[in-house]
């Protein structure tokens, strides 16, 4: 991420392979956990470069095929609510992560012109948990409408559940282990995504990130 020509690379293998990129989602992310005056200059330019210039590389790399070829695009962010206020003992994480905040700002208002929208979510403590089977299109719809009672909308949904359980070769996979991993890798995507779906009709539309794994 670190190195432009080895994202332009990336990226050209994925164009070709696709025949075309629609979205990115930029979610590097690197920190020490340290007191600042403890870190090293080396530590604070590993963080940015990593965070930083990796997300500026890949949004970069993208926008300029993008621009080019008279395509739109979609950036994602992905920011830590420390971004905009602040905190102790993660300065270079909260540097770089301001950073690509303001980058997502600055370009939204550069690119828009060019039908490319940036934008970026800030994950951070929930306001409440709820509990459920994901597994089971009931439950969700349950839990669904408490979070839109509470909450007023629901415009996004991320579905990141997902598991390896237990490594065993395949011939060891018995019934039970299949079972419990097709319930979580898959009926909970589904059923989330049913769940949600009369909720974003509502609103008249919505935001929908399926998070796999790389070996996909």
């Amino acid at each position: 991420m670190r190195d432009f020509s080895a994202v332009e690379r990336a990226v050209e293998q994925g164009w070709s392979e696709f025949g075309g990129l629609d979205s990115l989602v930029n979610n590097a992310a690197g920190n020490f956990l340290a007191r600042t005056e403890r870190l090293s200059p080396n530590a604070f330019a590993a963080v940015l470069g990593i965070v930083l210039q990796g997300s500026f590389h890949c949004t970069l790399a993208l926008g300029r095929r993008w621009i080019d070829g008279g395509r739109p695009g979609r950036v994602l962010n992905i920011l830590t609510t420390y971004a905009s206020s602040g905190s102790p003992y993660v300065v270079p994480s909260a540097s770089a992560k301001a950073g690509v905040l303001a980058m997502t700002r600055s370009l939204a208002v550069e690119w828009a012109r060019y039908r490319i929208r940036l934008n970026a979510i800030a994950p951070g403590a929930a306001h409440a948990v709820y509990y459920a089977d994901l597994s089971r299109l009931a439950e969700m719809k349950r839990v669904a409408g408490e979070i839109a009672a509470a909450e007023a909308k629901i415009d996004v949904l991320i579905n990141n559940a997902g598991g390896l359980g237990e490594r065993r070769p395949l011939t060891e996979v018995d019934d039970s282990l299949f079972d419990f991993l097709y319930d979580l890798n898959v009926r909970a995507v589904l059923a989330a995504t049913q769940a949600a779906i009369p909720h974003f009709e509502k609103r008249g539309g919505g935001h929908l990130i399926n998070v796999g794994p790389w070996y996909l």
